[in-house]
């Protein structure tokens, strides 16, 4: 019983170090793929996009208009 507990334990421990160095690595090639879009200015605007898009639900509305004078309108209106 003792080995067996010995032996979880150890296992337990090499999982946990691989763990950590999947993590590692994960973090050091996003740290990589963080610094090429850095250098272009057209990547970065891409990105931004990206998570402007990843932020927005698929339930939220947005309303464009040529002023904003047509917000009240639009909120006295029949339709809404």
């Amino acid at each position: 019983m003792l080995v067996r507990a010995k032996a979880d334990s150890e296992a337990e421990i090499l999982r946990s170090d691989a763990h950590k160095d999947a993590e590692i690595l994960r973090a050091e090639g996003a740290w990589e793929a963080a610094k090429l879009i850095e250098s272009s200015e057209v990547a970065v605007t891409l990105e931004t996009i990206k998570a402007s898009a990843a932020a927005i639900k698929s339930s939220d509305k947005f309303f464009f208009g040529q002023h904003p004078a047509y917000i009240p309108k639009m909120l006295n209106s029949d339709m809404v």
